[in-house]
């Protein structure tokens, strides 16, 4: 089942490269700058995985909520396709009391998170 979710979401780009070019344009091609943004948002989102994992063993939904959506905007804002749109979803399945939605798809942001993060570590930040 995971299989069919995934593919749904493997139609996004992992990083979405018009984003990343208008982020270095902005920063008139300072590299350092678009590898420090891409630096915060993987020490983020790690602080995000580990505050939702917590909140789960507390069945604090309110605070996945909350912590998904703040990693939501910052993935919509640095181009990271696939976890800005499961991100999305879940979003919108707890706001609409879809307990089971929202815990189907968390394993799903993990993976899409990490693989993410192997993306940018391995072309967007500087040695």
């Amino acid at each position: 089942m995971t299989s069919n979710i995934s593919s749904s979401y493997d139609y996004f780009k992992i990083i979405d490269d018009t984003v990343v070019d208008s982020i270095s344009k902005q920063a008139n091609g300072d590299k350092q700058f678009v590898s420090m943004l891409f630096e915060s948002f993987i020490a983020e989102g790690n602080e995000t995985l580990i505050m939702i994992e917590t909140a789960l063993k507390n069945n604090d939904y309110k605070t996945i909520g909350e912590v998904v959506h703040a990693l939501k905007g910052l993935a919509g804002t640095m181009g990271v396709s696939q976890v800005f749109e499961l991100c999305k979803d879940i979003d919108a399945a707890l706001k609409q009391s879809n307990i089971n939605e929202a815990m189907r798809l968390l394993p799903l942001l993990k993976l899409k998170y990490q693989v993410a993060n192997d993306l940018i570590t391995t072309n967007y930040l500087q040695a």
